[in-house]
């Protein structure tokens, strides 16, 4: 355990500690108009608030007038319940046929991401139960999710909390659901204050845990990790789900000699993008490898590194329908989280990314089957964190069954997750705090 920790918080206010052990070190306030940093508990040194932030409130005034009019003409939406079905106890609540408008709000979308894919499905959940998702973001580069009404507001503002307060007064919105990757914009937020008057919620997409002052403010709060974690309390896990109506099977064997990873090109990626590259062409595999376009030039470099050709690298895709319409060409598909869960439940060859080092386990992969289902499943695909010695590798089996012509059963699951893995607690606090008469 370090005994320096760093802790960070929101925007404003107190953003930044330090200490070590019990020891309060130094610390940052930032004001509305200026920072002011501490040493020992003394104010040591006062600076203007940085242009970023003044000019995050000009920003906002641009998308303001495009933002409201998105939101007036989505809260205007009727429900598609048709006459016959109005009882006269529905009559006699003329609110509930507006469609109510849940804002999802997260941090930015990339273009490719297992966070992104998560609120995609949300927002896909909420349409199907009548309600009307938007999104709300900093920036949007994620394809799949345009399709929703899109906000844009840049949460460095200092008034970040008065625009969305003006969206809950006038009833454009009837709830948030917060989809956290990193909980900053929670701290500046006042969520005492909007409890009161919308349904607040959260979906944890990160390994943290929030304070328990946060967590009050919320009606629910659920975590989308793996179920196994110290910290998140048990009854409160919402795991990655497929639906099973659009989950039907089509791959078949057919000598296929191409491999396929999707993976996002972060820096905790890169062993699982070099490993899957060596295992293919310790194999004699061809491969693909699909993930977000490089820009910055670490990536560049990384790519540069394993030596691609320009076939190898596909850039970002959209994984559920580019595995409908092209899993066929692949043997398997790589990756973790998501991915596994998706390529497998199509009926697909899959296989589960790795970063443990050979002496911890042998294989750079493991292709799920029905014997380690259950023990990847609880661990939501993931194995950096599981119980390794609990699992076998089968890397070579896999690949010496298809040498022979066939994929032995054990290695198609897509009953078994069509079961395991649905929306439906989801749908209950969805029920729960929002179908009712207002």
């Amino acid at each position: 355990m370090s005994i320096f920790k760093v802790t960070r918080y929101g925007f404003f206010g107190k953003v930044l500690t330090g200490q070590i052990l019990t020891i309060h070190i130094f610390s940052l306030v930032r004001t509305f108009n200026r920072e002011e940093f501490y040493l020992f508990g003394r104010k040591i040194f006062v600076r203007p608030l940085p242009l970023a932030f003044s000019q995050a409130s000009m920003i906002n005034s641009v998308f303001s007038r495009q933002n409201r009019e998105t939101l007036r003409q989505q809260s205007k939406t009727k429900t598609s319940m048709p006459p016959e079905s109005l009882t006269p106890d529905l009559n006699e609540y003329k609110s509930f046929l507006k469609r109510k408008v849940i804002l999802l709000m997260t941090d930015h979308l990339a273009s490719v991401g297992g966070a992104e894919t998560r609120i995609v499905r949300t927002a896909d959940l909420l349409s199907e139960l009548n309600f009307v998702p938007m999104i709300l973001c900093q920036h949007n580069a994620h394809t799949a999710s345009q399709k929703f009404p899109n906000l844009i507001l840049d949460y460095r503002d200092p008034h970040l909390g008065t625009v969305i307060g003006k969206w809950i007064d006038e009833g454009l919105i009837h709830g948030i659901e917060f989809h956290v990757k990193n909980p900053r914009v929670l701290y500046d937020l006042p969520l005492f204050d909007w409890k009161d008057k919308i349904m607040l919620g959260a979906q944890i997409h990160n390994l943290f845990a929030l304070t328990k002052e946060l967590k009050q403010q919320f009606e629910y709060c659920h975590y989308i990790v793996s179920s196994q974690l110290a910290f998140v309390p048990k009854t409160k896990v919402i795991r990655n789900w497929i639906d099973a109506s659009k989950s039907n099977s089509f791959w078949s064997y057919k000598n296929q000699k191409k491999a396929l990873l999707i993976s996002r090109l972060s820096k905790d990626k890169r062993i699982h993008i070099s490993r899957f590259v060596d295992f293919c062409r310790r194999h004699g595999l061809d491969f693909h490898i699909a993930s977000d376009w490089p820009r910055l030039p670490w990536q560049r470099r990384f790519l540069s590194s394993l030596e691609l050709n320009d076939a190898e690298f596909i850039g970002p895709v959209s994984s559920n329908s580019y595995l409908r319409h092209s899993a066929g060409q692949y043997l398997f598909i790589a990756g973790i989280g998501q991915v596994p869960l998706e390529a497998a439940s199509l009926g697909i060859p899959t296989a589960v990314m790795s970063s443990k080092s050979e002496k911890e386990f042998q294989d750079p992969l493991v292709f799920l089957e029905k014997d380690n289902l259950p023990l990847l499943e609880q661990w939501n695909f993931v194995i950096n964190q599981c119980p390794i010695h609990t699992l076998t590798p089968n890397a070579q089996r896999f690949m010496q069954n298809q040498t022979t012509g066939a994929i032995r059963e054990e290695f198609f699951l897509e009953d078994e997750l069509k079961n395991l893995r649905t929306p439906n607690d989801l749908i209950e606090v969805y029920e729960r705090c929002y179908m009712k008469p207002s």
